[in-house]
Order: structure tokens, then sequence, then C-alpha cells
């Protein structure tokens, strides 16, 4: 094991959720608040979708069909992160600084 992140492993399901989701939450940041996460996470799907369609070069209908159906795949999946990594790094956050995560200050 020379790499420790390669192409083929960034080509996969998880690692194409893994850009998706890094992306999202670089990108989130300098848009305005208006703007839903969600929505700025499918645009990432669609993108990454179609690089690894092209990637892949499979352009008969079953690889586009197949292709489409990952990026939505994608799209669930890196939601999916974010609803769960979301929470739980707003409470880490809190109790780090000293804080409980419900709110309360503690004494």
């Amino acid at each position: 094991m020379n790499d420790f992140v390669s192409i083929e492993i960034l080509g996969t399901i998880a690692g194409c959720s893994l850009i998706i989701t890094l992306l999202t939450q670089v990108f989130k940041r300098y848009l305005p608040n208006k703007i839903d996460t969600k929505w700025l996470a499918l645009v990432f799907s669609i993108v990454v979708g179609v690089l690894r369609i092209i990637y892949i070069g499979q352009f008969d209908f079953a690889g586009i069909t197949s292709g489409i159906v990952n990026i939505f795949v994608l799209l669930a999946s890196a939601i999916g992160l974010y609803e769960i990594g979301h929470p739980v790094a707003g409470e880490v956050k809190t109790l780090i600084q000293g804080g409980k995560a419900d709110g309360k200050e503690k004494k």
C-alpha cells in the first residue's frame, strides 16, 4: 500500500461522497447563508458524477443510466453524511468551548 488516497479509491461511491461532502463544507462558508446546503450538494453531486462517467469512459446507454443513478446515490450519501455529522460537530464544538450541548452553560 503505497498511497493512502489513490484515484481508484476516490472513484468509488465512498470516495465520491467524501469529495462531495468536503466541497460542500468548504464552499458553504463562502456563499450566502440563504443557499441551502442540500442544493449545493446536488450541484457537486452532478459535477462529480459527470466527471466519474467521463473517467470510467462508459458512454453507452447502460453507462450513462448507471451514472445518473449514481449521481442520486452520491447525493443521498453526501446529504446523509452531512445530516449525521453536523449536529455531532456542533455538540463537540460546544463541549470543547466549556459549555453543555443543550445550550446551558457549565457551572
